[in-house]
């Protein structure tokens, strides 16, 4: 990820004994003039010691602002376009007024009246980017900007439609290129079988919390949708390496 971020600096903060490493935020994330900068504690009084501990705790702030900043590629998006001079992220944030019915994931149309502001901000209607929106949008969204734009049946442009083509196709090339490295000659249980009896062994989990259960649940159904549902015995060092590169 490209980055644009102010340097850090280590400072002193009145009425602590530790050094602080402080960085400015980007203008995106402040929420007023008193709201500039963002600052970690090494934990120590030492300068020296502190100054060893500026690259990591920078590096902390740093993958916070990434994530503020890219929580929402929607959101994402309309701020690289966003030209006018009011916030559109707190409009995001009001009250919904006319929800979208029927799915529970549709957004309501304060998004889409996002989607119109940023359109028309330089009085002419930008077209290339109303289409380019589409892509942040679920279907319910979707059909609604249609008809606001008056697109055809389907609520995606031409362009749109072709990338999920392209994309449910790829999605079962790999299915398929797993399954056929998966015949299974030797009667091994699968990936799927093998966590479920994991997962039924009480003894295992006697100390565990439900919560971290869950979570080294989900890494296991994780390593499953990178590799395929394989036999146990065809888990080959190329594919544990392939799971240990994957972010």
């Amino acid at each position: 990820m490209e980055r644009d971020y102010h340097k850090p600096t280590l400072r002193k903060v009145p009425g602590k004994t530790s050094w602080y490493v402080v960085v400015t935020k980007p203008k995106a994330l402040q929420k007023g003039p008193k709201d500039k900068f963002i600052r970690r504690s090494t934990g120590t009084s030492d300068k020296r010691v502190a100054e060893k501990l500026v690259h990591s705790k920078a590096e902390q702030i740093y993958k916070e602002f990434d994530k503020q900043l890219n929580a929402d590629p929607f959101i994402a998006f309309v701020r690289k376009h966003w030209e006018l001079d009011w916030s559109f992220e707190d409009y995001l944030s009001r009250p919904p007024l006319l929800p979208l019915k029927d799915e529970p994931e549709a957004r309501d149309t304060r998004k889409l009246a996002v989607c119109e502001y940023v359109c028309n901000q330089n009085d002419t209607f930008d077209q290339r980017l109303a289409e380019n929106l589409f892509q942040y949008l679920n279907k319910k969204e979707a059909a609604v900007w249609k008809t606001w734009l008056s697109y055809g049946e389907n609520p995606y442009p031409i362009s749109i439609q072709q990338e999920q083509i392209d994309a449910d196709l790829s999605e079962k090339a790999v299915q398929q290129q797993k399954e056929i490295h998966a015949l299974n000659k030797t009667g091994a249980p699968k990936l799927s079988e093998f966590i479920e009896k994991y997962e039924e062994d009480n003894y295992r989990w006697r100390s565990i919390s439900s919560k971290e259960k869950g979570a080294q649940l989900r890494r296991l159904h994780k390593v499953i949708k990178l590799i395929g549902d394989i036999p146990v015995d065809q888990v080959t060092k190329p594919r544990v390496l392939d799971v240990a590169r994957a972010p």
